[in-house]
């Protein structure tokens, strides 16, 4: 069931469950004999290194959910810019259309 990615290649994606019994993903470290490490997944995820991941008991595997289940901080970013955008054109709509009081 585990695999592992090309030395070159990107994840493909970054799975919550890395427990053999799982259907993961190429989990494998392209050239190391491990798993790839907490903070590799987050690396994938796009966590600053300097972000700290919280469990209790520093439990691995609730850290692995953790970044699995997380939104890709680029991509959270790029559909943050879209929303603002979108609601400033839509302000400047409505703007555009008041009706002026003197």
């Amino acid at each position: 069931m585990y695999a592992r990615p090309g030395a070159e290649e990107c994840f493909s994606t970054t799975v919550t469950n890395v427990d053999p019994t799982a259907k993961q993903g190429r989990v494998l470290h392209p050239w190391c004999h491990r798993m790839f490490s907490v903070r590799e997944l987050a690396r994938s995820q796009g966590f600053p290194d300097d972000f700290v991941f919280k469990a209790i008991d520093d439990n691995v595997v609730t850290m692995h959910r953790q970044i699995g289940n997380a939104v890709p901080i680029p991509v959270a970013r790029a559909l943050g810019r879209e929303l603002r955008d979108a609601l400033y054109k839509k302000w400047l709509a409505r703007r555009a259309e008041a009706i002026v009081i003197d």
